[in-house]
């Protein structure tokens, strides 16, 4: 189908922005639009976003805080609020000590 063709299409488009220099949100940005651009692709029977879940399975797309990109099938975890609230300021230097043996 078409649609399946676009999604593939998306998907490696934002394949080759997760070759830039810096790990960030561009190529997830790319397959995944914001609540604000809603199109009406995405309902039935074009189903556009269940066609974009399927293509982005196994890409890895999703930055992490390691600099690297994951595929949602790594066990990421997303936080609602910036990590360093969730980190208690006596553990920044374990934190810190832990994070660059990852670099």
């Amino acid at each position: 189908m078409l649609l399946d063709k676009l999604a593939n299409l998306l998907v490696d488009c934002s394949i080759k922005l997760t070759k830039e220099n810096k790990c960030n949100y561009d190529a997830l940005k790319l397959v995944i639009p914001s609540i604000t651009n809603n199109s009406s692709l995405n309902n039935s029977p074009w189903n556009f976003n269940k066609a974009i879940e399927v293509s982005i399975g196994g890409t890895p797309i999703f930055p992490s805080i390691n600099n690297k990109y994951l595929k949602l099938s790594d066990r990421i975890k997303f936080y609602e609020l910036p990590i360093q609230n969730s980190i208690p300021k006596k553990a920044y230097p374990l934190f810190n000590l832990l994070y660059n043996q990852l670099r």
